[in-house]
């Protein structure tokens, strides 16, 4: 694969953009869908992007799809009661997101649980030992493993906000480095087994909002994979 060249301000739209989409991702892994996600998702900014999204010819097609599927189901769903909606959104969620029975959803989305290279504790305490680094602050209400994707997720959001942080204040060496933690980070873990998990996840999807979720998750990576494996900063800039 060629390598691009970006200077500064094309690196931090990048890393902005990073920083959006995977706090998006990851909302829908890490908050259960109550009557306040409801009414959250129902807001005019998200119908607005999810509209947007497919226009923009850029976009990945995965992105595409995926946004189109999310706002046609908030469209379809539009006259249901925030409880009801709640339940739909609730019932595939657990489905999903898991692990009921392998008849009935996919392997929960933990990295153990899929990763081909990490089978034992040890990946759990490199995760620690990261996000305490970094100063990952982690909710109190959380309780899932530090392998679970959307702590993962969250992880590369707060990297990416902060490289986004120090090329708008001028701290090129600071914000490459973020990037390049970025980079390692993604290779070693997300592009590991967040595929394989969306593949058999899609296969159980009820609703056409966490299919969409899904496939704009899949563009994602794609999409990071081919940046973090293709561009580098003019040095010189």
């Amino acid at each position: 694969m060629n390598e691009t060249k970006m200077g500064v301000s094309e690196f931090s739209a990048v890393a902005k953009a990073r920083a959006a989409f995977s706090s998006f991702l990851a909302i829908h892994f890490n908050v259960l869908p109550d009557e306040k996600f409801v009414r959250k998702i129902r807001r005019k900014e998200i119908s607005t992007m999810l509209e947007i999204l497919p226009k923009d010819t850029s976009t990945n097609e995965d992105i595409a799809t995926g946004a189109t599927l999310m706002l046609n189901f908030l469209k379809e769903t539009y006259n249901d009661k925030p409880a009801q909606l709640s339940e739909k959104l609730g019932i595939d969620r657990t489905r999903l997101f898991r692990g009921i029975s392998p008849t009935l959803s996919p392997p929960p989305p933990y990295e153990m649980v899929w990763s081909k290279e990490w089978q034992d504790v040890t990946l759990l305490q490199t995760l620690a030992g990261l996000y305490r680094e970094n100063n990952l602050e982690i909710s109190k209400d959380n309780i899932d493993r530090h392998d679970y994707l959307g702590l993962e997720l969250d992880f590369l959001n707060t990297l990416a906000k902060r490289e986004t942080a120090a090329w708008d204040a001028g701290k090129k060496e600071k914000a490459y480095s973020l990037y390049e933690q970025q980079n390692k980070f993604f290779r070693d873990h997300l592009e590991q087994w967040v595929p394989d998990f969306i593949n058999k996840a899609l296969e159980f999807s009820k609703t056409d909002f966490y299919h969409g979720h899904l496939l704009m998750l899949c563009g994602f990576i794609s999409e990071q994979k081919e940046i973090f494996s293709s561009i580098s900063l003019v040095q010189d800039e």
